[in-house]
């Protein structure tokens, strides 16, 4: 996680407008970022190459899955990039599994293109683990640590939105994993003070406006 994130922090300083990131400051960024190391990989048992939690490494010490995060958060690896058969190698044998709570399988999934994957799963993460005895229907918990689990709905709003949208500079990815067979209306937020608004039906996007307008042209149709 300390190489994906230090990789992907000085990746987007350095893209900064040289109005808003000095000469020194832009010096000390690329340094840095000729000094991180490349994401490390592992060759798996049936031959595929994946990322790995680290350049060596003997066992799982815990639940948490560092190979990953290379996608969420970071995104150095979606379905949209070249590497996104590493990720999805590594997504494929990673191990164990959890769809409560904090752990982010779903978003792993929807980063990867993986849609029929995150919507398994999701569904069931939606169904699951209602915390007994409280008054509010949206209560979760105990999942990993406490009660209630504002883990677990945060993940609900994070998942069905990364099925959504997805972002990449300007580039604005819509439906990137969504599966065919539901249907929705949204109202999106993107960067740069973009909404999107429309609806998905029967697997295709209909009216769909983009604020601005010129926003438009960024826009890609997963679907």
């Amino acid at each position: 996680p300390e190489v994906a994130g230090l990789a992907r922090i000085t990746e987007l300083l350095l893209a900064m407008p040289q109005s808003l990131v000095g000469e020194a400051d832009r010096a000390l960024f690329a340094k840095i970022r000729s000094r991180i190391p490349e994401l490390p990989t592992r060759k798996l048992d049936d031959g595929r190459i994946a990322y790995a939690p680290a350049a060596r490494f003997e066992q799982n010490r815990n639940v948490e899955h560092p190979e990953l995060y290379s996608v969420f958060p970071f995104r150095l690896c979606s379905f949209e990039k070249p590497n996104v058969a590493l990720g999805r190698n590594a997504y494929d044998v990673h191990k164990p599994r959890h769809y409560c709570g904090w752990a982010q399988e779903e978003l792993f999934a929807c980063y990867l293109g993986m849609g029929e994957e995150a919507k398994k799963h999701f569904v069931h993460r939606v169904k699951t683990n209602s915390a007994r005895g409280f008054r509010w229907p949206a209560y979760w918990g105990p999942n990993f640590d406490w009660r209630p689990d504002q883990c677990h709905g945060g993940n609900v709003q994070n998942i069905i939105q990364s099925m959504l949208l997805q972002f990449e500079g300007r580039k604005i990815f819509l439906a990137p994993a969504w599966t065919k067979d539901w249907n929705c209306s949204f109202k999106l937020h993107a960067p740069y003070q973009t909404t999107l608004e429309g609806r998905i039906e029967n697997g295709q996007v209909k009216d769909l406006v983009v604020t601005p307008a010129s926003r438009r042209a960024d826009v890609v149709l997963c679907l």
